[in-house]
């Protein structure tokens, strides 16, 4: 049972991922028609460009050089378009790829988790084909079985915990030992300067 809870609490978690990944899939739609919008507005921008080119030959002074900024700006904002185009790209390839691979997941999850619910089946079958007097005798030896592999088991535990704290002890008995002699020796020699200076 703990196991089943445990894959329906996964299987809840891959759910919840893939409705994250479809309202993420959503906005991306809404990105695709900001962009579209944006190319539109881009070649309206575009002809007049080259409309006004044909005026800026006549144009003197400052409003020539606005023409020839303007001209700079939109040069510059067709080169950042590119770029983002680029990064965007990006974004999609990776969104496909996570989303690929999340998809990829999400059935092999889909898969074991059939394949255990077919288990479980199985064994609910078995179950009830055992009679009550070898399931009985089966169980008694099954716990006896773990009751002994659970006593080694704390057993070996205690075995290694107590190595670590004989080990430890050890390690502060030298300390300790080390300690005192090194005081024992410079109280001597504490001794032997006091008398020297005496």
């Amino acid at each position: 049972r703990k196991l089943i809870k445990k894959q329906e609490t996964e299987l809840e978690e891959l759910q919840d991922l893939l409705e994250q990944e479809r309202e993420r899939y959503s906005f991306s739609a809404a990105i695709r028609r900001d962009e579209d919008l944006r190319t539109v507005l881009l070649d309206v921008a575009t002809r007049e460009r080259f409309s006004a080119l044909r005026y800026r030959s006549r144009l003197k002074g400052e409003r020539r050089l606005l023409a020839e900024r303007a001209e700079q700006l939109l040069v510059e904002v067709r080169a950042l378009r590119e770029g983002l185009a680029g990064l965007r790209l990006q974004l999609k390839q990776y969104v496909a790829e996570r989303g690929g691979k999340l998809k990829v997941d999400l059935a092999s999850e889909n898969k074991t988790l059939d394949g255990q619910k077919l288990a479980i089946g199985q064994f609910e079958k078995e179950n009830e084909q055992v009679s009550g007097d070898v399931a009985m005798g089966a169980l008694q030896k099954v716990q006896t079985r773990l009751y002994d592999v659970v006593l080694q088991s704390d057993l070996g535990l205690l075995d290694v915990a107590w190595q670590r704290k004989q080990t430890r002890s050890d390690n502060i008995n030298k300390l300790t030992r080390s300690m005192n002699a090194e005081t024992q020796e410079l109280d001597r020699e504490f001794t032997e300067v006091r008398k020297g200076a005496e």
